[in-house]
This record gives C-alpha cells, sequence and structure tokens, in this order.
C-alpha cells in the first residue's frame, strides 16, 4: 500500500517518482533502452477494487480509494491550485503528473472557497468546478479507477521521461508470475511496521483494507486476497484469542462499511491478548499517541499526554476509540468506547472523559 504515497515518501525525502526512476536508472545501467509494454500481474488480490457496502457518492474521495494488489499514491491524484487573475480559471500541478486521467477543469478564482473536484464512477474522467479563494500549499484529492493499471501508467511514464522507450499501452496478465526465464531486476519492500503505523497512527483506510486482503490471500494459497477470504482469516485469529462469534463481524478492513459489527468486550480482549503477545511494542508503537501524533495529536493534551495508545474510528453516527493507557502509577489498561448515534463532538468529550476517569481511579 505504500508505494508512492506522497505523504509518506516526503516523510524519507523521496517523491512520488523516486522508486521509478531508480528502476530506470538500473533499466540504462543494463543498456536497457527500449521495452515492449509495461505488463504488471496484480492478481496477489482480487480485482473486485471497491466493496459493495461502500457509499457509492463518496467513492471519489480519499478515504474511499480503491484497493488493488499494486497501489500508488492511495490510488488518489493530487491536485494543488494557483489562483491567478480573479474570475480566471485556476491553474494547477498534480502528483503524479500523469495523463491518467481526462481532466475537465471549470474551477475559478472568487470570493467563495468552494472547490469541488470528482470523478465519474467506473472511469478516469475528473472534473474540477467551483470556486477557489486562493492558491492551495496543501493537496485537494480525487481517487482513481483501476489502481494497478494506475501503477502501470505511471510507470511507463517514468519510464519515457527518463529515456526508456515504451513501445505499446501498458497491459495486465495475472499469470505473469508463471512465466519462465523471468530475470529479477529489483526488488521493493516497505517494513510491516510502518505500513501498521500508517494504517493506525494516520488512520488511512487503504493500507487497513490492504492488510485484510493480504491476510486472505496467505490463508489461501498467496493468490486472490479477497474481502471475504480476508474476514474469514480475522475471524480465525479472532476466534484463537477467545472472542465469541456473536460478538464480531468483519465485511472490510478499514470500518467504513455498515455492516461491521463488534462489541467493546471483543476489541478489548484483542488488546489484551496483543499485550502479552511477542509483538508487544511494536503494536502499541503503531498507534497514535495523545497529545503527539497521528490522529491524535490534539486531543489528550493535558496531563495525559504521551500515556494515551489508541486508534480512533468514525462514520456518521459511530465514533470509536480503542487502544492503552499507562497510568501515572505505571499501570495499562486495555479500553474500548464505542460511542453510537448523532453524538458529534460531545462523543469525543465523552470517550476522553472516560480515559481520564480510569486514569484518576487507578
Amino acid at each position: 500500500p505504500s508505494l508512492g504515497d506522497a505523504e509518506l515518501l516526503r516523510r524519507h525525502g523521496w517523491t512520488t517518482s523516486t522508486l521509478f526512476e531508480h528502476w530506470s536508472s538500473l533499466l540504462k545501467s543494463r543498456r536497457i533502452t527500449r521495452v515492449a509494454e509495461v505488463v504488471i500481474d496484480d492478481g496477489v488480490f482480487d480485482l473486485q477494487f471497491v466493496h459493495p457496502s461502500w457509499p457509492v457518492d463518496q467513492q471519489h474521495k480519499r478515504y474511499v480509494a480503491q484497493i488493488g494488489g499494486l497501489n500508488f499514491n492511495l490510488n488518489c491524484i493530487d491536485f494543488y491550485l494557483r489562483t491567478t487573475t480573479r474570475g480566471a480559471i485556476v491553474q494547477y500541478r498534480i502528483d503524479p503528473a500523469t495523463a491518467y486521467a481526462q481532466i475537465t477543469n471549470t474551477c475559478a478564482f472568487g470570493d467563495r472557497n468552494s472547490v469541488w473536484l470528482s470523478r465519474e464512477l467506473g472511469s478516469n474522467r475528473i472534473v474540477l468546478k467551483g470556486q477557489a479563494q486562493a492558491s492551495s500549499s496543501e493537496p485537494i484529492s480525487v481517487t482513481v479507477h483501476d489502481p494497478g493499471m494506475f501503477f502501470a501508467f505511471t510507470l511507463s511514464e517514468a519510464l519515457r521521461a527518463s529515456g526508456v522507450e515504451v513501445i505499446n499501452p501498458p497491459v495486465r496478465d495475472l499469470q505473469a508470475h508463471a512465466r519462465q526465464n523471468l530475470i529479477l531486476l529489483a526488488q521493493h519492500e516497505t517494513p510491516l511496521e510502518l505500513v501498521l503505523r500508517r494504517a493506525n497512527k494516520d488512520s488511512i483506510n487503504l493500507y487497513a483494507e490492504c492488510l485484510l486482503k493480504r491476510l486472505g490471500a496467505a490463508s489461501t494459497g498467496g493468490r486472490g486476497g479477497s474481502w471475504q477470504n480476508g474476514a474469514t482469516a480475522i475471524g480465525a485469529f479472532t476466534g484463537e484469542r477467545g472472542v465469541p462469534p456473536t460478538e464480531i463481524t468483519i465485511d472490510d478492513g478499514s470500518g467504513l462499511s455498515r455492516k461491521n459489527r463488534l462489541s467493546a468486550n471483543a476489541l478489548t480482549q484483542i488488546l489484551a491478548a496483543d499485550f502479552f503477545g511477542p509483538h508487544r511494542q511494536t503494536f502499541i508503537s503503531s498507534l497514535a499517541v495523545g497529545g503527539i501524533d497521528g490522529t491524535l495529536d490534539a486531543r489528550f493534551r493535558d496531563d495525559l499526554k504521551g500515556r494515551v495508545f489508541a486508534k480512533t474510528g468514525y462514520v456518521a453516527n459511530a465514533r470509536c476509540l480503542s487502544g492503552f493507557l499507562r497510568t501515572r502509577k505505571d499501570q495499562w489498561y486495555a479500553f474500548a468506547i464505542l460511542v453510537n448515534g448523532p453524538v458529534g463532538i460531545e462523543g469525543r468529550r465523552i470517550q476522553e472523559q472516560i480515559v481520564a476517569a480510569i486514569d484518576r481511579n487507578d
């Protein structure tokens, strides 16, 4: 899930195109300056890119990005707007700089900040419209259709830009891994700890979905990871930790589907098992820290700062917080606070009061 993740790569001094530039240099070092096409085999996952329970009207938004066996920049194109003359159409820069999508731009420099960036379902036709009050230094993101081909297309463009001729359009071949006489030129891996931190600290849905499908692939022979076999793998894991099947129903990896069901008891059982497991520190380090980083950087800034390690969760009418508290007496508590209903900001306040009460009463 981390390939070309612009936000993550900036922290390590890379850009979305750095990896492709390295691969291009590697090819040229072997005097390869012309290839027929880029062939992708993303069959580690199935080709169901969108979960059937996800909201149709939000599938252009970053947190509802499509999920594939190959992903690039969270399967989004990031727009940076630049305003010039009032009333004129705004200019923009996109990252990655690609022709994969067809972009229509009618967004004007005006008095209101009402930028609308969307994509037609099932296509890569993107529309930028509305008004922008000023230039933007932070990206506005829109999802793409078919993550694997997005990866292949941008790789083809990067090869051409570096002087490696690519004759034909990219193709998908789910049996490419079985071809004879393949030569391994390069291998890129991201440590699992980094992937967990991105999923948990920053609450990136795509990372969580990729983890679920990868578990499904591993449990069924290494190919065709899906939401169904991933959920089955998670069910086996939670069952081993004593969670009753009546207390947990997994439908996707991120919690975006409203068919997910679980109890606070199930969550605390899992957290307690992990706390006493061999990977405790890795898991706790992946969680947001109250008052310090991730989705909790602006919360628990009082005397609980640095002592709450948790994962947030939010969809309309459900606000959740689960994790660990290290009390002033250096005791550890696992907690799960699941708030249902249209509580808004009040739900956050209730969660924080409960965590503070645990700390006071230790």
